[in-house]
Parts: C-alpha cells; sequence; structure tokens
C-alpha cells in the first residue's frame, strides 16, 4: 500500500495496473479488512504535486450453498452491508457479524471482522469475529490474536495507525483455509483503491482530458483527467480499480475439524546411509533420535515450554500437554526415544526437525540406564540441585535473621527455563548464562538487610571501603567463621563473565573461566555451563550450611578475604 510513484511513472501508478493481478489471496497473510488514506507530501488536494491513495477492502465467509444460490456478492455489496449492529423487524433478527441478503432470518454467511463505532470514540474498533477466534481456539493479546496449542503461533493481528485508527486486520492463510473447509463456505475479498494527483504531476500522466476504463479478469478501472480555470489551469487525474477474489478452503480441516493431519517430516535414523523416516514410521520404531544441543534452549523460548532436569545427564522437556524424555551422550548430543516425538503433536515435530542430525555416538549413559535398563542413574543435576538450594538460602535467612537475602525469586518453573546448561552454543552464551545467574543471586540480594547483619566494626570497614554485594557477603561470611573468599569464588567468577555477553573478546570474561577450574580457552561450552551451574549449587549450598549452623554473629573474627 501506499507506494507513491516519481515523475516518470504517474501514469502507470494511476493506472492500478499492479492490483489488476493481485496476489493478496495467495500469500502467507491474507487481508480480511483494510481502510486507509495517505498522502505523499503533506499538500491538500488542488495544490501541485498532491499524491493520495484510498484503500478499502472488506471480505465476508460465504457459504458454498449460497454462493450457488446466489453468487458472489461484489465489493459494493461486501461493503455496504451494516455489520455492527443488530436489526430485527416484526418478523426477522439479523445477528450483528453474520451476511444477509434480504429481510429474512437466513445469513448466508459472516463478516470476520467486526468494525464497532462507539460514542465518544474518535475510531472504530475492529475485532476478529468471535466465531472464528473461538473455532480456531485463539486467544487475543494485544493487537494480535495466537493459538497457544500450536506455541502461540500469532495467526491473526491487527494494525494501528500513528493517530490510533485501525487499518489491516489480517490473517495466516493456513488457518484461515483450515475454518473455511470446516464451514463450507469461501471467503470473498472486495476491494477499492482510488489513486489521484493534481497540479503539473497530474499532466505527466499524458491522458486527453475525460474518463477511459477497462475491465479485467476479476473486476474494473475507470481514469479521469479533468482541468479547472481559474488564474491558471488545475489539472485532476485520477485511477480507480474495483476487484473482487476468491478464497477457496483447505482441502480438510486439521484444527477446527476432525481430519488426522498426515506428517511428511521426515527424521534422520541411521548415520551410514541418512536414512530417514516419518512419524508414523517411528511409531514402530525402537532407536532414538539424536539432536543439537541448542534444541532445548530454542525450544524454551516457547510460552508453554519448561524444563526439568532429573539426573545429571537427562532431563524432561514439556511443551503444554506433551512432554518427552532426553538424554546428552558424550559428544554433547540430545537424544530422544523415537517413539516419542512419534506421539508428539504435528507443530512440535516441525519445530524439532530442525535440529535433527546425524547420530554419533551412544544414546547416553544415563539415559540408556533409564530406559532401557529401567534403573534409577543415581545422580543429580546442577539445574535441579540449584533451584532447591536458592529456596533453602532463603529459607535459612528468614528462619535466622527474619528475612530472605533475596528478593522476588522468580517460582520454580521460572528459574528452570533460564538457569540452565543449554546456553551452550558460543562462548557469549556461557556469558549469556552467567548474566542470568548474576541477575537472581547477585542482583537480588537485600543488601540494606545484609548489612544490619554485621558487626559495627565491619560495617565501618564496609562503608569506608565502599564495598559492593559480594563483598559484604564475604564479610558477613567471615564473621560467621567461614571463608569470605573461597565461598564467593563462584558468585565472583559469574559476574567477571557477565560481562562477556557484551563484550565476547574480553580477556578478563575469559580469565574468568579458570575460577571454575576450566582452561581459558575452553571450546565445550556445555561443559563449561554444566560446571559453572555446578560451582554455583555448591557456593550456594555452603553458604546455606554456615548460616544454618550458626545462631549468633562472632564480632571478633577480622575479614581476612579481603587482605
Amino acid at each position: 500500500m501506499n507506494n507513491f510513484p516519481d515523475q516518470d511513472s504517474v501514469a502507470g501508478w494511476l493506472s492500478l495496473s499492479d492490483l489488476e493481478f493481485s496476489q493478496m489471496t495467495t500469500s502467507t497473510w491474507i487481508p480480511l479488512a483494510i481502510q486507509n488514506s495517505s498522502n505523499k507530501n503533506g499538500l491538500q488536494p488542488g495544490e501541485d504535486g498532491y499524491f493520495n491513495e484510498c484503500w478499502d477492502v472488506d471480505s465476508v465467509v460465504m457459504l458454498r450453498s449460497s454462493v450457488e444460490e446466489l453468487g458472489h456478492p461484489d465489493w459494493e455489496t461486501i461493503t455496504s452491508g451494516s455489520i455492527s449492529n443488530a436489526w430485527t423487524d416484526e418478523v426477522s433478527f439479523h445477528i450483528p457479524g453474520y451476511f444477509y441478503h434480504d429481510n429474512t432470518s437466513n445469513f448466508h454467511g459472516l463478516y470476520p471482522v467486526i468494525k464497532k463505532h462507539y460514542v465518544g470514540q474518535e475510531h472504530a474498533h475492529w475485532e476478529l469475529h468471535q466465531e472464528i477466534a473461538l473455532s480456531l481456539n485463539l486467544l487475543r493479546r494485544g493487537n494480535s490474536w495466537i493459538r497457544p496449542e500450536e506455541g502461540n503461533v500469532e495467526v491473526a493481528r491487527l494494525k494501528i495507525c500513528a493517530d490510533g485508527a485501525p487499518y489491516l486486520l489480517e490473517i495466516r492463510a493456513e488457518f484461515l483455509k483450515d475454518y473455511l473447509r470446516a464451514r463450507d463456505s469461501q471467503l470473498i475479498l472486495g476491494g477499492f483503491v482510488l489513486r489521484e494527483t493534481t497540479g503539473s504531476t497530474a499532466e505527466l500522466a499524458g491522458w486527453d482530458l475525460g474518463g477511459r476504463d477497462r475491465n479485467f479478469i476479476h473486476g474494473e478501472w475507470d481514469g479521469h483527467h479533468e482541468a479547472t480555470y481559474m488564474d491558471k489551469p488545475i489539472h485532476h487525474a485520477q485511477g480507480r480499480i474495483w476487484w473482487t477474489e476468491v478464497v477457496e478452503p483447505a482441502k480438510a480441516s486439521y484444527r477446527v475439524g476432525s481430519c488426522d493431519e498426515p506428517s511428511h517430516i521426515q527424521f534422520i535414523v541411521d548415520a551410514q546411509s541418512n536414512e530417514t523416516a516419518t512419524a508414523a514410521e517411528l511409531e514402530n520404531s525402537s532407536t532414538w533420535l539424536y539432536f543439537s544441543p541448542n534444541l532445548i534452549s530454542s525450544m524454551l523460548e516457547l510460552d508453554h515450554a519448561n524444563l526439568s532436569m532429573g539426573s545429571l545427564m537427562t532431563g524432561t522437556l514439556s511443551i503444554g500437554d506433551a512432554h518427552f524424555q532426553f538424554g546428552i551422550n558424550e559428544c554433547n548430543l540430545i537424544t530422544i526415544f523415537a517413539k516419542d516425538i512419534a506421539r508428539l503433536p504435528l507443530w512440535i515435530q516441525k519445530s524439532l526437525v530442525g535440529h535433527n542430525i546425524t547420530p554419533e555416538g551412544s544414546i547416553g549413559e544415563e539415559l540408556n540406564l533409564m530406559q532401557v535398563r529401567a534403573y534409577f542413574a543415581g545422580t543429580i543435576a546442577p539445574e535441579k540441585r540449584l533451584v532447591k538450594a536458592i529456596r533453602g538460602l532463603n529459607a535459612v535467612f528468614e528462619e535466622k535473621t527474619s528475612s530472605p537475602l533475596l528478593r522476588n525469586v522468580p517460582d520454580e518453573t521460572e528459574l528452570a527455563r533460564k538457569l540452565h546448561r543449554f546456553h551452550s552454543g558460543s562462548f557469549e552464551d556461557v556469558c549469556s548464562l552467567s548474566k542470568q545467574l548474576v541477575k537472581i543471586l547477585i542482583e537480588r540480594i537485600d543488601l540494606p538487610h545484609l548489612t544490619s547483619l554485621l558487626t559495627e566494626g565491619n560495617k565501618a570497614e564496609a562503608k569506608r571501603k565502599k564495598f559492593r554485594s559480594l563483598k559484604i557477603v564475604g564479610l558477613y561470611l567471615e564473621q560467621l567463621g567461614g571463608n569470605g573468599r573461597d565461598m564467593t569464588t563462584a558468585l565472583v567468577g559469574i559476574n567477571d563473565l557477565r560481562q562477556g555477553d557484551a563484550h565476547i573478546t574480553s580477556s578478563t570474561a575469559k580469565s574468568a573461566l579458570t575460577l571454575f577450574g576450566l582452561p581459558e580457552d575452553e571450546i565445550d561450552h556445555l561443559k563449561s555451563c554444566r560446571i559453572i551451574l555446578t560451582s554455583v549449587t555448591n557456593c550456594i549450598e555452603a553458604i546455606a550450611t554456615l548460616v544454618s549452623s550458626n545462631t549468633t554473629i562472632d564480632s571478633s573474627r577480622s575479614p581476612n578475604f579481603i587482605n
């Protein structure tokens, strides 16, 4: 919309030939309604160089039986109906949002966009018809309609002008056509566009004065050139186009209807021949599929995805009502039982297949122990320990000091989504994990409360040397009889590493890996994240144990860790 011409293309612009072969109904997003008017340069009609373009597109979902009876309505019929209010007489009642051909109560379709005007409101309110929204199980969020059952994919969206007026509501073709099939209907799209210019630019069209017109397969066009004579002639040229298009339903309805959608997705199942198999074929398979480790972080971007790590090298990923167990093998690959993949919803399979790779290595010692031999692995993932340790630390502080150490800690589900080893694509990702840890464990420290627990001498020392959070934590641990420097090493490490999220080549950030017993040039980023999580967990558990074992603050101890 609103592609204004240069001086050499005024005639083509006014002819609107670009809309004769409109692809609105064949694109990924199909407009259900457009109302927009704009001019190129803020000039007024009659001023030299004025360009203006107006769009008015509406649509109706029409039952196939009604199409056979009445044919396709034209643009004027589609747009002239009173679609936002009920209508009634002594015999009939017209439901708002439905399409009627006469005064009877028999409707022939519905308007997918309800436009409602309210007293005192400058602009109309646009809504996606509730029949479409409810049929597709859509949830409105702001100006988008999403489908939670498919990872909150955006299905329809409303676009608003700067002045607050709605100008476009469009829907994904795949979902619209599914609904149309279930409704046994078509979408009839009717459009009108006006383009006009005045002044010397109108003469550039090269038209003689008067009118002209042409018909094409989907509609008609007319153009007009006139001159108004005042002190000098003022030329005005315009082109107008009317057209209708039809969107046919899908061959089957998998979302609204009861059809089972066939899966043609191919998963790699063999390392030697690169043999692949569909989900249906995997149903009878007793093999495992292999995926790159970034699969987990990618899936966790979905709103309904949650991670639950169990043993050291196994976990469960859930997406809504669906879930699967996975293992991590010696090659740092994710392994999943093929039958578990086959039983997932198709949209999740589509998300997984992009991470599917050629098998390499075993399925993982712990996954083999649990899924093949039916034994417990006997280990615990640091992610699982860390969530428990954070809760335990706050509980101990609240018991001993009447207030938790960390403020406003997210719930366990949110912690598990953020604090995991699968930030492992690069060193930058390792630093990203460290930043998440800092936000949870350092930035949330209740510093006034912690400072209040120090002896008067230590308070003075902290104030004189302008100690920050970690120094004060160490000072408090020394006060309780611990080694403040050693016990906060992991926290110092993540604090240094977080700088690498913005400065990847920072020598300070990479040298911080050595605080976790890792070389500066470590390239196994999954291992780095696992060890960082383990070290931080050990740190939190040790602090909680020390605080729990103390009933009083020993003010005689000096803060040796800062000497």
